[in-house]
C-alpha cells in the first residue's frame, strides 16, 4: 500500500527472529544448564530490543490501514475491507492481539523495571505466531481479492500450466500465451 511497506517487512523479521532468539537462548540455557553463559541480562536485553522493533512494527501497522483506507485504489479498499471487516479479519485481529499484548507486557516491564523470564519467553511464541499469520495476510488476501493476478493464473490447470511453459521455451513473453 505505501513506501512504509518495505521497512514494515523488515522490522517484522526484526521481531520475529529476536523473539526466535529468546526462545533458542532460553531452550539452550535450560536443556544445557547454561545460565551462568547466557544470563538474565541477554534475556532481558533481547526483550527490550523486541519492545523496541514491535513499537515500530505497530506503527507501520496502523500507517498501513490507514494509508489503504484513506488514499487506496478501489482493490486496495477491497483488500483492507476484507483484512479489517470481511473474511480474513478475525486472522488479522488476532495478529494485532498477539502483537499489542506482547507490546503491554513487554512495556509494564520495562517501567517497573521487574522483568519476568517467563513472561519474555511468552512475548516471543505471542510475536512469532502474529509474524507467522501477518505473512499469511500479507500474501493471500491482495493474491485473492486484488488486482496483482488474475485467478486463472491463481489456481491453474495442468494444460493451462504446461500450455505457458511451452510459450515461455518458444520466446513467446506475452502474458496471457494462447495455445
Amino acid at each position: 500500500f505505501s513506501a512504509l511497506q518495505a521497512p514494515g517487512f523488515v522490522i517484522l523479521a526484526g521481531v520475529s527472529g529476536i523473539g526466535l532468539l529468546i526462545l533458542i537462548a532460553v531452550a539452550l540455557r535450560r536443556q544445557l544448564n547454561l545460565k551462568n553463559r547466557i544470563s538474565d541480562d541477554a534475556i532481558i536485553w533481547l526483550g527490550n530490543f523486541q519492545l523496541v522493533l514491535l513499537a515500530g512494527y505497530l506503527y507501520f501497522i496502523i500507517v498501513e490501514i490507514l494509508t489503504s483506507r484513506y488514499a487506496g485504489h478501489h482493490h486496495e479498499i477491497r483488500v483492507s475491507d476484507a483484512l479489517l471487516f470481511g473474511e480474513f479479519s478475525s486472522l488479522f485481529w488476532l495478529t494485532i492481539v498477539l502483537f499489542a499484548v506482547s507490546f503491554i507486557i513487554l512495556f509494564a516491564q520495562f517501567l517497573r523495571r521487574n522483568y519476568s523470564i517467563p513472561m519474555i519467553v511468552l512475548t516471543a511464541i505471542f510475536v512469532n505466531l502474529g509474524a507467522i499469520i501477518k505473512r499469511y495476510l500479507i500474501v493471500v488476501p491482495s493474491q485473492t481479492l486484488g488486482n496483482l493476478l488474475p485467478p486463472r493464473f491463481l489456481f491453474p490447470k495442468l494444460g493451462r500450466v504446461c500450455c505457458d511453459i511451452r510459450s515461455v521455451r518458444s520466446g513467446n513473453t506475452a502474458l496471457y500465451p494462447v495455445c
